[in-house]
């Protein structure tokens, strides 16, 4: 069972999803709830200034994650990569998606 724990919902095209992103690395990892399909995963280019001793901090231009952009890359990935929940299959990694979906 995928872990629910911390995660936001979301209904796209009448299957529900779960999404977690985490924002030390900018990654957006999204599934379909009932268990079948495969995860998305999607990265957000974050920029990082490098305070010394190997610690860092935000440039401060990082995406807010939303329900809105977790249907677009939901979206993305139905309409561009083939992407069907409903189907077992490997996870889709999206990549860095800063150009591809229209913010």
């Amino acid at each position: 069972m995928r872990s629910q724990t911390g995660s936001g919902r979301i209904v796209v095209e009448n299957v529900a999803y779960s999404w977690r992103a985490k924002r030390e690395d900018g990654s957006i990892w999204i599934w379909p709830v009932h268990n079948i399909g495969p995860y998305l995963k999607a990265g957000l280019g974050y920029r990082w200034i490098q305070t010394g001793k190997g610690k860092r901090k935000s440039a401060g231009d990082q995406t807010y994650v939303s329900s809105r952009i977790v249907r677009l890359l939901i979206e993305h990935a139905i309409s561009k990569c083939g992407y069907d929940p409903l189907l077992k299959g490997d996870d889709v990694n999206l990549g860095a998606v800063d150009d591809v979906v229209p913010w």
